[in-house]
């Protein structure tokens, strides 16, 4: 990490208090129609409700939302840009592991290369280049203490950041966290002033180094929507909180490593027993896939009420074939409902352990099941 970067101590903050979610969700609903345009223009399109652009979401890459994506970039394209810097990477900088780190969290690819050439020229300066397995981000790696960084590999370091950056405190964009740094009206990632303009400056160029080496083809006109059982559409995951719904506290973000949880890290039952210890509810539930849990002799309805637990059936509003569960957060006098959920594999969803939103219509709602509990 470089000396003016100071990184976050976020694992404190979590321990000390709840920042709670801060703004509303960036990402904007739009159709992708007419002619292209400028794949660099501030109208970019933006198409499956806000997961891909092939230029930036916000106008520009420094007010770019983190996790729209470029639909199609390929490993080479990314080898090309880093051998084009004279840079010699390990495994950890390969195209293929900057795509699988993109999957695994969510988050552009664009921004990780960004920050991983920013923070240590992708693993060749800093901590980084003394500890071969430690991330190339610079995340952990503070000012007082910068051999921390080597206790967090590239995908653990990518899933906090995702999970503490993005979802719990917000910071979804360069300027964001610029904005964080000049008036530490949030917790601060860095604290060089303008730091994130830099890493816009790099975005940019590499952005202009895919359009030049192959391009990238069209994103499909569905977002990669799946149709479920019952043909509920699986929505569009929202790392914050949905304008005009609220959330009880404590925030489902702050949900660390629930005490006693039975089942496996970052799974979506272990997340819903997590959210019901922390509301103070019940935590007596069945065991096994999600599935089943409706047939655990908990009151099952399919009316949805504020801390019910929402069942999924395979396959149903893009859940896998061992079914999903959620927490419902807030159901509106129009019968549409706010689910909180962990784990969730639909478009544009994060990964393990990484907490979304996602609203279904009334009718939608009506053919999902609800453990209401005891």
């Amino acid at each position: 990490m470089s000396k003016t970067a100071k990184k976050i101590f976020w694992l404190v903050l979590a321990n000390t208090g709840i920042w709670g979610i801060l703004g509303f969700a960036l990402v904007i609903f739009m159709l992708l129609t007419g002619t292209a345009k400028s794949l660099n223009s501030a109208n970019a399109d933006v198409v499956g409700g806000g997961q891909y652009s092939k230029g930036w979401s916000g106008g520009d890459a420094y007010h770019h939302d983190f996790l729209v994506q470029r639909y199609g970039i390929k490993a080479e394209q990314i080898d090309g840009y880093i051998s084009s810097l004279g840079i010699k990477v390990d495994e950890r900088a390969t195209g293929k592991a900057f795509l699988k780190m993109q999957e695994e969290s969510g988050i552009d690819v664009r921004v990780l290369i960004a920050f991983a050439q920013a923070e240590s020229s992708f693993g060749t300066a800093g901590v980084a280049q003394q500890f071969p397995h430690a991330n190339i981000f610079g995340y952990g790696a503070f000012d007082s203490n910068p051999n921390n960084g080597a206790t967090y590999n590239n995908d653990q370091a990518v899933v906090a950041f995702r999970h503490t950056q993005i979802d719990q405190y917000g910071e979804n964009t360069l300027a964001i966290l610029d904005e964080a740094a000049r008036t530490h009206n949030k917790p601060v990632y860095w604290t060089a002033l303008d730091a994130g303009k830099t890493r816009a400056t790099i975005m940019e160029t590499l952005n202009k180094y895919i359009d030049d080496h192959g391009n990238t083809p069209d994103a499909p006109n569905n977002g990669g929507s799946q149709s479920g059982t019952g043909n509920v559409s699986p929505g569009i995951p929202s790392a914050t909180i949905p304008k005009g719904y609220s959330v009880s506290n404590p925030q489902p973000q702050n949900i660390l490593k629930p005490t006693g949880d039975p089942f496996p890290w970052g799974q979506c039952t272990w997340y819903c027993w997590g959210r019901l210890q922390q509301l103070g509810l019940s935590t007596n539930i069945p065991l096994g896939n999600a599935e089943t849990w409706d047939d655990g002799g908990w009151p099952v309805s399919s009316t949805p009420k504020v801390h019910s637990i929402v069942v999924f059936a395979a396959g149903q509003a893009g859940a896998g074939d061992v079914g999903h569960v959620g927490i419902v957060e807030d159901v509106k006098s129009d019968g549409s409902i706010l689910i909180s959920e962990a784990n969730f594999a639909g478009p544009n969803a994060g990964g393990l352990g990484i907490t979304d939103y996602r609203i279904f219509s009334a009718n939608d709602a009506k053919q999902f099941h609800y453990i209401q509990g005891k």
